[in-house]
């Protein structure tokens, strides 16, 4: 949203999105953005010591003192969070003080480094864009599955390791197909999910048997959002898909 706002403001723009190479992809064909890269903190440090400075204005997210140092060497200006060192914060324009924590919804929070520039928000939703390539891609994929399933339903059964009290029992997913499949029989089950929780999602797999798919571990976060574009039904813990799906 924040990069949707910034896009409505300044709509004769070229506007660059540099994320952490984990992430970037999913900023990919957003129509606001005319090019995504990727940067982190360790990269940030090398770039950006030669030649004229490239861009007029730069926000910076995050409080990784590489990431800033490099945006004050490309850009004329820069906006940014409150850093905590007083020089540093004396080169932003401004140094915007962060809400306090859990004091706005995520999306607020992010927009408020927007908020001294007088720029509003263009809508509070996530964005994502699926390409025309990725979504021919999922019209053959699916078309492998038995032409009776239907509707198709996605399982994304765990979060991050380190997240793992969002998590619901993969047994608890087992029994919703169940009760599922006794409404809709040829209900069809796409599992999501990486190569962390593999005993989890092959066990439900094994579980559902021939009304399922597994495509855990095997598919790249884009991958995963186009086959996600086109089901009826989603089913997930808080992680990076639900808000895609959503």
């Amino acid at each position: 949203p924040a990069l949707r706002a910034l896009g409505h403001a300044y709509p004769r723009a070229a506007l660059t999105c540099l994320a952490h190479p984990k992430r970037a992809e999913i900023l990919e064909c957003l129509p606001f953005l005319a090019r995504v890269g990727r940067i982190d903190k360790r990269t940030a440090a090398l770039r950006g010591r030669l030649g004229a400075k490239r861009y007029d204005l730069a926000f910076v997210y995050g409080f990784d003192r590489p990431l800033v140092e490099y945006a004050l060497r490309v850009a004329r200006r820069v906006v940014a969070f409150r850093q905590g060192d007083a020089a540093l914060d004396a080169r932003l324009e401004p140094a915007v003080p962060e809400p306090a924590a859990f004091s706005r919804h995520a999306v607020p929070m992010r927009l408020a480094l927007l908020e001294p520039l007088g720029i509003p928000p263009a809508g509070l939703r996530l964005h994502y864009q699926v390409s025309d390539a990725e979504q021919d891609w999922a019209r053959r994929t699916l078309a492998a599955l038995p032409e009776a399933a239907t509707p198709l339903v996605g399982l994304q059964v765990a979060s991050f390791p380190t997240k793992a009290f969002r998590d619901w029992p993969v047994e608890h997913f087992a029994e919703f197909a169940g009760r599922l499949r006794m409404r809709w029989p040829q209900a069809r089950f796409l599992i999501f999910g990486g190569g962390e929780e593999r005993e989890r999602t092959d066990w439900l797999a094994q579980r559902l048997g021939a009304a399922a798919t597994s495509f855990a571990g095997r598919l790249s976060l884009r991958q995963t959002a186009a086959l996600m574009s086109r089901i009826h039904l989603y089913v997930g813990v808080d992680t990076g898909p639900t808000h895609i799906m959503g």
